[in-house]
């Protein structure tokens, strides 16, 4: 033992002897072996870090100290108390389990190869995973807490002093002289504590946390500690005495912090959910303590927000049925500002928004103005902003407004950080990631905007009106011909500024189309990428010049080939922009084509190739089919197929069926388009294509008898200019209803505008609203009536709306009465034998 004490304590690096070391520990009589064990730890830990290395660790000196620490915590089991020599050799072998814990931490921060990463994992794992002492420290920390539970401490503030400071090698000989004497049982208590608190914080070493061994075993043992009273006890006097985190004593540092940190980095399991009670309580108390603002998120919150995080991963409806989110409110402002919480809580309302049933819940809660006024400092912000944001929200005037405005300040700071990345040519050289940065935040952040906020008209209106620092459709256009010129820059961000581009070219609602065409330098910039850019760019460039050419001429397509004829087989078109709904579109197709004897045409728009193939096929058909999704609402191609056929000047006709069920289209483009059910589809096909036939011969004879008629008179106008109120309201396109504001007898001339926009089964939708809630939608429309044109709705012209309404719906319920009377009079005829179309989706 005196050569042991010799070497510990003459030399000045102990790993140089760590051989001879062995060789005397191993020759050590057994009553001097803890001492000598005490020696030997307490040596070694006084080495820094940086004297520490992997060759250390690695010799077998390092494996004989781990089984010793084995057996002494298996003596404590058995005997629930330590003498003097054992109580010393697990206080230094915890000191020397801390040292390499941090010295793990720091190779962390370290660039190392490849070869000393694979050895430093190999090392460690054989030193502690083995099954026998990952079992021992499992039930030594069950007996620690089951003994805590039992004496039901109160006290959580340390009264001495708590110094972890490495002890000097001068003071070895006399702090370890020889004694048997039984060891305090709260400082033996208090020793153990920081043992496995040690060992804890090394198990959750990501070497060590994803083995199978340490998961099976130590994870439930963890589980079960914090499903215990000791833990909510704590945790409350924690957060009741706001006590800082190096007044605490040991127990509650395993308790509340090492024991959270090992689940959040754990793998998380349905077992884990048992949590929640507990939790849920710690955040009922946290919330009935009154809270200065100035102050700090308490650390213990800070964890419980990331482990319920964590949790929300696995079961989303148990996060939601704890209602955790309604502690968030309150301190929402507080906890977004607290340092690297803002993305476990933008992670956690992501994850919740991606059901319907959690979506819900987070509006009830109010995150919806809370999170827009967050997204000003915090862009994490915004993706749980474009799950939650509905159009009932933007009819609120000075929601709409505020969030335009931070639309508007953060796409152009995007544009004034691309001039300035390809104006500044040290991004080239000296900072190229740098470059490549600002490029990945302008390419995802116009993907967010364009596939989210753009599918609400009103933002797009908004928008394309904005004249924060200047006209925001020509910054745009600026920054596309700008970046472009820079030979380094990322294919993939042209295209997406293309198409961002060209979302707002197909607003009906502004002068956007005018803005473009003037800009004669963007013209050319596309015709050139038609024939000289990718593919993705070609496409996109050819619809947005298609579309551009549409708004300055009305398409005639039975000029389209003046020597074809009219077509006597009737082509759907089938549009679908979700692969994952591919097998049900191509299955309705082969419905249609088999059972119907249709000729359908499925047009997948993420496979388009050509905008001119795309306008041959449309030119042919007879009816445009929507399948609508969520990604359809924002898919370009899609929308270009509804706005080329809203431009014929014999529109095609054309039905919406929602394959998606969570698919919103209200305030989208989609809503212009009549939504048909599973069961009535191949009704409606039936009657659209049959009145399109008709009008197709309608036109054939008026071609033919062109020579003989030369003039209508003012009569026959009329009468043709009412002829839809031959066909039920539900039916009515837009155009139709314009007719009927022109036509109706009451005075709302103010809310003409707003009418004029809707077809049949919007206005029937609008007619029904009025007649349920009609003071909050006369509110509504004059939120809305101000935001377009600056004017307020006259209360006379709202009752006059509602009553011209009330009285159409009830001509039109007549109508069908009388219909429905005079068929039932007639024979009946053979019924359609029973369709297998109603099985469909």
């Amino acid at each position: 033992m005196n050569e042991i004490r010799q070497l510990c304590t003459t030399s000045s690096s102990p790993g140089k002897h760590l051989d001879e070391i062995l060789a005397l520990f191993q020759a050590c009589p057994p009553q001097h072996r803890l001492p000598s064990l005490s020696l030997i730890g307490q040596s070694i830990s006084c080495m820094s870090i940086e004297q520490l290395d992997i060759n250390i660790i690695n010799h077998p000196l390092f494996l004989v100290i781990r089984h010793s620490s084995e057996r002494l915590l298996q003596s404590w089991l058995n005997n629930t108390t330590l003498n003097g020599h054992e109580y010393r050799a697990i206080f230094y072998i915890y000191q020397l389990f801390k040292l390499v814990s941090e010295w793990l931490i720091e190779q962390d921060h370290m660039a190392l190869d490849n070869k000393n990463k694979e050895l430093i994992k190999r090392i460690i794992k054989n030193l502690f995973l083995e099954e026998n002492f990952i079992n021992t420290l499992c039930r030594v920390i069950n007996q620690l807490i089951n003994n805590e539970n039992d004496e039901q401490h109160s006290l959580i503030a340390s009264h001495s002093s708590d110094n972890d400071n490495h002890v000097s090698p001068d003071d070895i000989q006399f702090q370890t002289h020889i004694s048997d004497i039984q060891a305090e049982q709260a400082d033996i208590v208090d020793v153990l504590f920081r043992c496995v608190n040690t060992l804890l914080t090394l198990y959750s070493h990501p070497i060590l946390l994803n083995s199978s061994l340490v998961d099976q075993n130590l994870t439930s043992c963890i589980i079960n500690c914090l499903n215990t009273p000791l833990f909510i006890q704590l945790s409350t006097e924690f957060l009741r005495q706001n006590i800082t985190y190096d007044q605490i004593n040991i127990r509650s540092v395993f308790l509340l912090f090492t024991c959270l940190d090992y689940c959040i980095s754990s793998a998380v399991t349905q077992s884990t959910l048992q949590l929640l009670p507990s939790i849920n309580q710690i955040f009922h108390i946290w919330s009935g303590i009154s809270h200065n603002f100035d102050d700090d998120i308490s650390p213990l919150i800070i964890r419980l927000i990331r482990f319920i995080n964590q949790l929300a991963f696995i079961d989303k409806d148990a996060i939601i049925r704890a209602n955790l989110c309604s502690y968030l409110i309150p301190y929402f402002d507080i906890l977004c500002q607290t340092s690297n919480l803002i993305d476990d809580i933008s992670s956690l309302l992501v994850t919740l928004c991606s059901t319907t049933v959690g979506k819900k819940h987070l509006r009830h809660l109010g995150f919806v103005p809370h999170i827009l006024y967050g997204t000003k400092r915090y862009a994490q912000l915004w993706r749980p902003l474009t799950f939650l944001i509905t159009q009932q929200d933007l009819y609120e005037t000075s929601l709409l407004k505020r969030l335009i405005h931070l639309l508007t300040q953060r796409t152009i700071n995007i544009f004034q950080s691309l001039t300035t990345a390809s104006n500044d040519t040290s991004f080239d050289s000296a900072l190229p990631s740098l470059k490549n940065h600002v490029t990945e935040i302008a390419i995802d952040w116009f993907i967010l905007l364009r596939t989210n906020f753009l599918t609400f008209l009103l933002i797009t209106d908004g928008l394309i009106n904005s004249t924060k620092k200047g006209n925001f459709i020509n910054m745009l256009i600026d920054t596309i011909l700008f970046v472009q010129q820079d030979d380094d820059i990322h294919p993939k961000l042209i295209d997406v500024m293309i198409e961002f581009l060209w979302t707002f070219s197909f607003n009906t609602s502004t002068n956007i189309h005018d803005s473009l065409q003037k800009r004669i330098d963007l013209c050319q910039w596309l015709k050139m990428n038609t024939s000289e850019s990718i593919p993705s760019i070609r496409l996109t460039s050819q619809g947005l010049l298609s579309t551009l050419d549409l708004n300055t001429k009305t398409l005639n397509r039975s000029t389209v080939n003046r020597h074809s004829s009219i077509p006597t087989n009737n082509l759907i078109c089938l549009i679908n922009a979700d692969e994952s709904y591919r097998d049900l579109c191509m299955t309705l197709r082969d419905r249609l084509q088999i059972e119907q004897q249709y000729s359908v045409e499925l047009i997948l728009t993420s496979t388009c190739q050509s905008i001119d193939s795309l306008i041959h096929l449309i030119n042919r058909s007879s009816l445009g089919l929507f399948c609508a999704s969520i990604q359809m609402k924002s898919d370009n191609l899609s929308h270009f197929i509804h706005y080329y056929m809203s431009h014929q000047s014999q529109k095609i006709p054309m039905l919406t069926i929602l394959t998606e069920q969570d698919c919103e289209i209200n305030g989208n483009w989609l809503e212009n388009i009549p939504v048909v059910d599973k069961q009535s589809i191949l009704k409606q096909i039936r009657r659209y294509l049959n009145q399109n036939d008709d009008n197709q011969l309608l036109q054939q004879q008026q071609t033919n008898n062109s020579h003989i008629q030369h003039s209508i008179n003012s009569d026959e106008i009329h009468n043709q200019s009412k002829n839809y109120m031959q066909r039920p309201v539900s039916y009515w396109s837009a155009d139709d209803v314009t007719q009927w504001c022109e036509a109706a007898q009451g005075n709302f001339e103010t809310l003409r505008p707003l009418v004029k926009r809707l077809n049949g089964p919007a206005l029937v939708h609008l007619a029904e609203i009025l007649s349920i809630e009609p003071a909050s939608m006369y509110h509504s429309l004059n939120s809305e009536l101000i935001q377009r044109t600056g004017s307020n709705v006259p209360l006379t012209e709202y009752v006059s709306l509602r009553s011209e309404l009330q009285r159409l719906l009830i001509q039109k319920q007549n109508e069908c009465l009388t219909t429905n009377a005079s068929m039932n009079n007639k024979p009946k005829k053979k019924k359609w034998r029973h369709s297998r179309f109603c099985t469909l989706i």
